[in-house]
């Protein structure tokens, strides 16, 4: 997909491999992500600019994406860099003059992870290259192709534990954002619903005082 819609804010972020401050926009994914599903996201990048693209995202979260950029018709050198940052803006990830490639980490706090682009070719440049990449995170950045495989589950066991991750998200999402007082109790996942455990085949309740 093209991230022509979504978001957009300004803000004062540090240039690549420089002291300096550099106004540059940033692109809030979440308002652009659920559009697009996961086919990823595309834009060009004018010579000399740079583009960025902000998630707001939990702690203690996996974040995986992958980035490639499409070779330039031009004569001109128009080498891309890619970083990304986490909110204390310290870099996770970085490096230049990409075609292709993929980044993961588990985030450690809570905030805005951001995700630039640059193009390092020159002002006089009148060109742009094409870059791709997805970012994914929590229940969408897990492999579960790779747990119905080492798990021996079959599809529909595969989509229970899908389910099940779903709900522990949210339910964890609650925890995030309200503090549970003796007056108003939490609902837990294990409560109003039945999981067909993978392993066993049968259906597996929670007991009202856990979470599966």
């Amino acid at each position: 997909g093209d991230c022509r819609g979504g978001r957009i804010r300004i803000k004062m972020r540090r240039g690549f491999g420089s002291r300096g401050l550099v106004l540059v926009q940033v692109v809030l994914l979440a308002a652009i992500v659920g559009e697009r599903g996961a086919e990823g996201l595309g834009f060009d990048l004018v010579s000399s600019r740079v583009k960025c693209f902000s998630e707001e995202i939990s702690g203690n979260t996996l974040v995986v994406g992958t980035y490639e950029v499409e070779a330039s018709s031009s004569s001109q050198s128009m080498p891309i860099e890619v970083q990304v940052t986490d909110p204390m803006e310290k870099v996770l990830h970085s490096k230049e003059d990409i075609s292709k490639g993929s980044f993961a980490f588990t985030t450690t706090i809570a905030g805005d992870y951001i995700l630039c682009f640059h193009n390092k070719g020159l002002t006089s440049v009148q060109d742009q290259r094409h870059v791709k990449f997805t970012m994914k995170h929590g229940i969408d950045a897990k492999d579960y192709s790779k747990v119905m495989n080492s798990d021996h589950l079959s599809p529909l066991q595969t989509n229970i534990v899908k389910v099940r991750d779903q709900l522990t998200a949210i339910y964890d999402e609650m925890i995030d954002q309200a503090s549970p007082t003796p007056t108003s109790p939490l609902l837990y996942p294990g409560r109003w619903l039945a999981l067909l455990h993978p392993s066993a085949g049968s259906y597996l309740s929670c007991p009202s005082a856990s979470v599966c």
